[in-house]
């Protein structure tokens, strides 16, 4: 599921793949850019969000309340941070340097 979905996003991004976080921006102390594989980062969230989702389905008050569990402790210790991180290169590429006209990025 992973691999699929991450070929899926390189397939649309191309070399875009790669892209720079700076870990905590709110930091003055903290100001080395992280290199990311942006198609890596959205795909592992992906498959945490589609596996909890599966389990929320499931009849089961437990498993329900697992599976927001999950959710709670990746938003606040896992993915979280990479969610928020990857908005603005996203949103950059779509919204700054994509070529509806072309279909391609312009950069």
């Amino acid at each position: 599921l992973w691999t699929d979905f991450r070929s899926r996003i390189i397939a649309k991004l191309g070399w875009h793949s790669l892209v720079h976080f700076v870990y905590d921006p709110v930091d003055p102390d903290d100001r080395e850019v992280i290199d990311v594989d942006l198609p890596a980062e959205l795909a592992g969230i992906y498959v945490d969000l589609k596996e909890g989702l599966m389990l929320y389905a499931r009849p089961s008050d437990e498993e329900k309340a697992q599976a927001l569990w999950d959710w709670r402790f990746e938003i606040a210790l896992g993915w979280g941070r990479k969610v928020a991180a990857a908005l603005l290169p996203v949103h950059s590429l779509i919204h700054e340097h994509y070529d509806e006209d072309d279909e391609v990025f312009d950069i």
